[in-house]
């Protein structure tokens, strides 16, 4: 099936063919291929927007707040806790000119929406001018709308998102250049070097994933003899590259002193079980794309074996496969030294795995009529419809500190002398003891930030701690970011009464990863939410 480079202004599609049985035009399949993944985008950022604005914050987003306050100029952020961070602070560097204006985290997580609304005006350069490739991108589009990691990543004021953005516009680039033999345009070659520039100095692991997705288009372009793709690929590389070596310079000796005692779980199993639940995420996020893409894989093995030669769509696949592999295979082996793989960091990968069932998809839709072609989209855009729906609530339901906040607040409010205690050199000491230094700083601001959304006050630590004990309230203790859930009411009773409160015991009220102990039964009424 041959289409036109531009499509004709003068003969407008006839969408009665979808109705009345009709032989359908030949452009029916790109035109619904647009019209449905600009409806999933629009759905997407509709609930992104409302995830952004519902979920409760969570540590890491404590970090992000505290690194780029508005209140510490850009050049001693930059020395003093980004370069410090175990990532190129590309990131922190666009998040703190937008601290500048003020407003919440969950406002400032609406930066996502200009994310995605850039990824998508790149695909659109991409793919403008090439309807042969738009059921492709929209199948893309699809799968990676309704992965879950997606609303997750965006709805949360981290760099996760913007890896997945900037390496998503690179993948699309990559098989676009490949299947169509270079990427002439300007506006093609300007997302290529932002996705090249973005994915490569924003979290470490992206961009060793993003050069392992490079080279070996970079290598078989060369081979090949396109030297006009190989250069158009390797200059922006060049340059991104660069720059990552410029930081890098500066922070490999950190890295390695920081990650000599780690967080992340170590060991082989640790790093394989983020891959997997990586893949797995990647093919249930559109069960009509995956069960389609398993056909269509299949019919491009038939036809490669038959035929004894691969089609350019299957030579994209493969090298696609080759770069996903080599990823794993450097940052396994990476980790074998030092601990730097969980699932969250592997999010640059995704849009890899989700162009290969884009690609087997259209190598499926290649050989059915046209009519089935669309059917199969439209069952695609309702699954992802209804992915981007479930994702959402998901996002909006993970654990935060809103609920521990929430719940001092309705028992201050109920018996306003009520005493609220932190200690987190106690309570976080554990991710305290791992660098960078502003984790220290960033609980303590996140307690207060905390306390003064919920209207609620905080016993003074300083000149000296309070021992303070309500005479007719409640005298609360509350702990966040317990995510071994080290502590228990016997634990906790033995800590205080060390410290010099007069306590028999406490009563422990769990809340997500955090929790508040009470010298005295709480109402079940302030409990119950």
């Amino acid at each position: 099936m041959v289409f036109p480079a531009v499509m004709p202004a003068h003969r407008p599609f006839d969408w009665s063919a979808l109705r009345s049985g009709a032989p359908l035009d030949s452009r029916a399949v790109p035109l619904a291929s647009a019209a449905l993944a600009w409806l999933v985008a629009a759905g997407f950022m509709a609930a992104l927007a409302w995830a952004c604005l519902v979920r409760g914050p969570w540590y890491d987003e404590f970090y992000t707040w505290h690194v780029t306050r508005p209140d510490r100029g850009f050049w001693e952020s930059l020395r003093g806790s980004w370069l410090a961070d175990n990532h190129p602070p590309l990131y922190y560097a666009l998040t703190w000119p937008l601290r500048q204006l003020g407003g919440t985290i969950e406002v400032h997580r609406l930066a996502s929406l200009g994310v995605t609304a850039a990824a998508l005006a790149a695909g659109w350069a991409l793919l403008h001018g090439q309807p042969r490739l738009w059921l492709t991108g929209a199948v893309f589009l699809l799968v990676l709308a309704g992965h879950e990691g997606a609303l997750r990543a965006g709805s949360e004021l981290r760099s996760y998102f913007l890896s997945y953005a900037a390496c998503a516009v690179l993948v699309l680039a990559l098989v676009a250049g490949w299947l169509e033999q270079g990427l002439p345009r300007r506006g093609q070659r300007i997302a290529l070097w932002l996705a090249l520039g973005v994915a490569f100095n924003t979290h470490i692991v992206t961009s060793l994933i993003a050069g392992a997705l490079v080279l070996p288009f970079l290598l078989a372009a060369w081979l090949r003899g396109n030297r006009p793709l190989a250069c158009t690929l390797a200059l922006p590389a060049l340059a991104a590259g660069s720059a990552l070596l410029a930081t890098s310079a500066v922070q490999v000796p950190r890295w390695n002193r920081q990650t000599a005692q780690f967080w992340i779980p170590a060991g082989f199993d640790a790093a394989r079980w983020s891959f997997e639940y990586a893949a797995r995420r990647t093919l249930v996020a559109n069960w009509t794309v995956t069960l389609a893409g398993a056909a269509g894989a299949l019919a491009m093995l038939v036809r490669a074996v038959r035929q004894r030669r691969l089609e350019p769509r299957a030579e994209a696949a493969l090298l696609l496969i080759a770069g996903t592999v080599l990823a794993a295979a450097i940052l396994l082996g990476l980790h074998t030294l030092r601990p730097i793989v969980i699932e969250r960091y592997l999010i640059g990968l995704v849009p890899a795995l989700a162009m290969l069932l884009a690609l087997a998809l259209a190598a499926l839709a290649e050989r059915l009529p046209p009519r089935m072609t669309v059917l199969l989209l439209v069952l695609a855009a309702v699954n992802a419809a209804g992915s981007v729906t479930e994702s959402a609530h998901r996002a909006a339901a993970r654990q935060s500190w809103s609920g521990t906040a929430a719940l001092i607040a309705r028992v201050q409010r109920a018996c306003p002398a009520t005493a609220v205690h932190i200690d987190p050199d106690h309570w976080n000491s554990w991710t305290m003891s791992f660098p960078p230094a502003d984790n220290r700083p960033a609980f303590f601001a996140a307690y207060a930030l905390m306390a003064q959304r919920g209207g609620f006050t905080l016993e003074p630590l300083e000149p000296l701690a309070s021992r303070r004990i309500a005479a007719d309230c409640p005298t609360l203790f509350w702990a966040e970011h317990d995510t071994l859930r080290s502590f228990d009411p016997a634990r906790i009773t033995a800590h205080l009464s060390a410290q010099g409160f007069a306590l028999d015991g406490v009563w422990q009220y769990r809340i997500d990863h955090g929790w508040v102990a009470s010298n005295r039964p709480l109402d079940s009424a302030l409990t119950a939410n």
